[in-house]
């Protein structure tokens, strides 16, 4: 897709990838919040982030780019739960990270697709904005009801993993035999994108909720700083 503009509806996203403000966008590197991100990167030896311009310039020449516009366009926005908190953004923001995850991990066209999907819809099930272990069930519930396109062990897949992105990791083996499928490496690359992007968009929260030894893969670890500054950035747009 290199050197093809795509035009996605969000026009948060249409400006990330086809405007500048990703390769102009300045911190405030004096913020509180700013400062607290930096002692929670030195404590953890995280110094060396990436930036979210080569980011977004991994997904935009990667084989899946076309792909990952065409969800995104086609999105219901009628199931997604009304909320700043687990809204919209939450759900545009977790996708992007999403496919980063995959595209860096080289995850192939089947498994990028169910990527992003499970972003898109993982908190359908929400009733409100608190923590609510429940809400993972309730939103893999709803996907069998949302016409996806998935075969029925994509569908027994993405369920686990919504299902497991709201409880402890160490349930998740227990999830597996619930749905009749056993450990793998795809099905555990898929859970762990899922839940690293998710928790990287911890950065909206008041307290700058996330914790890098929550996070999975070393590339999530990576992208925290990128994180806050595309949070920012959707800050800014949302006041224009």
């Amino acid at each position: 897709m290199k050197g093809k503009i795509l035009t996605f509806n969000s026009r948060f996203l249409n400006e990330i990838f086809n405007g500048e403000i990703a390769g102009k966008f300045a911190l405030n590197k004096a913020s509180e919040n700013f400062l607290a991100l930096q002692e929670v990167l030195l404590e953890n030896g995280l110094q060396n982030q990436f930036e979210l311009k080569n980011l977004i310039e991994t997904v935009k020449n990667g084989r899946h780019y076309g792909l990952f516009v065409s969800l995104l366009n086609s999105i219901n926005l009628d199931v997604l739960y009304k909320s700043r908190t687990h809204g919209l953004f939450h759900i545009e923001r977790t996708a992007f990270w999403a496919s980063v995850l995959a595209s860096l991990l080289k995850l192939n066209g089947q498994n990028f697709r169910l990527a992003v999907i499970l972003a898109m819809y993982h908190d359908t099930g929400r009733v409100d904005d608190s923590e609510d272990r429940a809400h993972g069930k309730r939103s893999a519930q709803n996907l069998a009801n949302l016409g996806l396109q998935l075969t029925e062990k994509e569908l027994k897949i993405a369920q686990c993993v919504v299902e497991a992105h709201s409880i402890n990791d160490s349930e998740f083996e227990d999830l597996l035999g619930k749905y009749g499928l056993k450990e793998n490496k795809r099905i555990r690359t898929l859970f762990n994108v899922l839940k690293d992007a998710d928790g990287l968009d911890r950065v909206r929260l008041r307290r700058l909720d996330i914790n890098p030894k929550f996070l999975r893969t070393e590339f999530s670890k990576k992208c925290i700083l990128a994180a806050f500054t595309l949070k920012q950035i959707y800050d800014t747009m949302e006041q224009e």
